[in-house]
């Protein structure tokens, strides 16, 4: 067997485990101390992958015993190895842990150990496994989603030692009914369910007090969208053997045990990238008391929210009251991601040392100018004029915001501009302005341009805008590609070299191009098009005046749409290629 360098490091490390000095067992040898077999096998559950597995099982015949004698699989290996492949490896299993699902050989029942079944996706090959005849009595404990219940509900009968379940999130009605069929069965100890509020009252007509021997634990997520106003109400007196845990924060689940979800990707075997701390605006306690709350979770990331009431697949406002949110968060020293969604700030100050700012659908006062955050969110905002210190800015995205933003540069406040230093900034979309706003392009400290404009796009050497207002020069830019749509009091532009330019729906007394790979004009008036040279030049439903320029190889337009031809090169002209409107 041939071992690469990696291999062979895997393989020392793995060495050194085991030779870890202890009071017993001396190596009559070399003195060494050498682990039991109890102590090696812990260290096998701990490897990381089956091939570290694999490895160890080369080490020396103890360790291949160890190995071929264990009752469990490795839980690390087995959230990416498949099912046969473990078999392989750990012919003595008692108990099969897995999270991966493959196709199976054929196998009798009998030469299958006990299972116990976490996958962390929806997996086709699981659904198709829940029907055979040899899994199902084999399974003691086993995760769905919602894709599976169907399947397990018709085959329930078949799983004759299941005790511990666990059903992944879901709002599906439909599903309702087969996820009480399935609780219901004698052999289960214990039922784990993550739903939502409004979900949850599916489940007050089922005779929890009939299966006293099962333990119903039910996690209330929150959910940004909700079907009707939530009743909290059903959360409370219920049996003794159901429990309830919610991973949000709020007035009305103040006396409910809180939940992380990090502890729920930990304890219920779920699989969420979330590290937010979501809390309702009907939070009653202050600053000092979220900054505990923090800290306790060990998190960074807060969300203050209230969730949108979705009816027949349209968000309708808030039919009851909403708390204003008032909160001074300037002094934390946690808080480093914070997301306000759907709320009445009547005064928040944002953590100075915050680095990523999200603001959506929110009306008050939000004050930030003393934070310097790496990237900003802000979509439908109604409140008091932003102020915004561009220092670290790297990221911005402004949508609907009804007064604008003055932004901070260089220790200077800019009111009424929107600065972009591309010396910074990497990403932005500011779109849907009220009304045209002066947006300043910066670049060593120097003003590449400013325009009039309501709408901007950038992402690395691709700009976008929209209602050009006013004559720009863009020659120092430097962008790849270049796409004006609208405009207004018939401005002139001056482009350096361009690859890509579209225009759609503009007016231009004058456009002064240097070279060009492609133009593209769509429903567009020009007076005087000058241009060096072009690739491919196409116009439709555009009227241009005079087309000034040196060489253009390729044109796909209509020859009545231009009225004067002044190109040093007509070869293009002569093989003009007729374009419908």
């Amino acid at each position: 067997m041939c071992i690469n360098n990696t291999q062979a490091k895997k393989r020392k490390i793995v060495k050194n485990l085991i030779n870890i000095p202890v009071k017993t067992g001396q190596n009559k040898n070399k003195g060494m101390v050498v682990l039991e077999p109890v102590f090696l096998k812990n260290v096998v559950l701990y490897l990381d992958t089956l091939n570290d597995v694999y490895y160890f099982m080369f080490i020396n015949k103890s360790c291949l015993s160890v190995v071929q004698t264990m009752y469990i699989n490795t839980y690390n290996a087995s959230l990416n190895s498949y099912v046969d492949t473990i078999l392989k490896i750990f012919p003595n299993l008692q108990t099969l842990y897995f999270s991966a699902v493959t196709r199976l050989i054929q196998k009798s029942s009998g030469s299958i150990p006990l299972i116990e079944v976490n996958p962390k996706n929806t997996n086709f090959f699981l659904e198709r496994t829940l029907k055979t005849k040899w899994f199902p009595s084999k399974v003691r404990k086993l995760k769905i989603n919602s894709k599976e219940i169907e399947v397990l509900e018709k085959n329930i009968d078949k799983f004759e030692q299941l005790q511990f379940l666990k059903i992944g999130y879901s709002l599906q009605k439909s599903e309702i009914k087969s996820i009480l069929n399935i609780i219901g069965k004698s052999t289960l100890k214990k039922v784990y369910i993550t739903t939502d509020v409004v979900s949850f009252k599916n489940f007050k007509n089922f005779d929890f007090e009939k299966h006293e021997f099962t333990t119903y634990v039910f996690v209330i997520t929150y959910s940004p969208y909700l079907s009707e106003i939530p009743d909290y109400d059903i959360l409370r007196h219920l049996p003794q053997n159901v429990h309830i845990f919610v991973n949000f924060i709020s007035k009305e689940t103040e006396s409910l045990p809180y939940i992380t979800q990090e502890y729920m990707n930990y304890s219920f075997g779920d699989n969420v990238s979330s590290e937010f701390v979501y809390v309702l605006s009907d939070f009653g306690g202050g600053a000092n008391e979220l900054e505990n709350i923090m800290s306790k979770c060990l998190q960074t990331k807060l969300e203050i929210s209230n969730p949108w009431i979705q009816e027949y697949g349209f968000m309708v406002k808030q039919t009851i009251e909403v708390p204003d949110i008032c909160f001074d968060l300037s002094n934390s020293e946690l808080i480093q991601e914070i997301t306000l969604k759907n709320v009445n700030a009547k005064h928040v100050v944002l953590p100075i040392r915050v680095k990523k700012i999200a603001i959506e659908n929110v009306e008050g006062e939000i004050v930030m100018e003393k934070c310097t955050p790496h990237a900003i969110r802000v979509c439908g905002y109604t409140g008091k004029q932003l102020v915004l210190n561009d220092e670290k800015l790297s990221v911005v995205e402004y949508r609907d915001v009804l007064n604008g933003v003055n932004f901070i540069h260089n220790n200077t406040l800019y009111s009424g501009k929107y600065i972009i230093d591309l010396d910074k900034i990497k990403s932005i979309d500011i779109d849907r302005l009220p009304t045209v706003k002066c947006v300043v392009f910066i670049k060593n400290n120097k003003t590449l341009f400013e325009g009039n404009l309501s709408a901007v796009h950038f992402r690395e050497d691709s700009l976008s805008i929209e209602n050009l207002a006013n004559d720009i020069d863009i020659t120092e830019f430097g962008v790849n590609s270049f796409s004006v749509f609208k405009t207004s009091n018939t401005p002139n532009m001056v482009l350096g070299n361009v690859c890509f330019l579209n225009i759609m729906k503009g007016e231009f007394n004058s456009i002064y191009i240097g070279d060009c790979q492609t133009i593209t004009l769509r429903q567009t008036n020009i007076k005087k098009l000058d241009i060096n040279v072009c690739n491919t030049f196409t116009y439709k439903s555009s009227k241009i005046t005079t087309v000034k320029g040196k060489k253009i190889e390729s044109i796909n337009g209509t020859k009545k749409a231009i009225k004067n031809w002044e190109i040093e090169n007509s070869s293009g002209i002569n093989n003009l290629k007729e374009v419908n409107n």
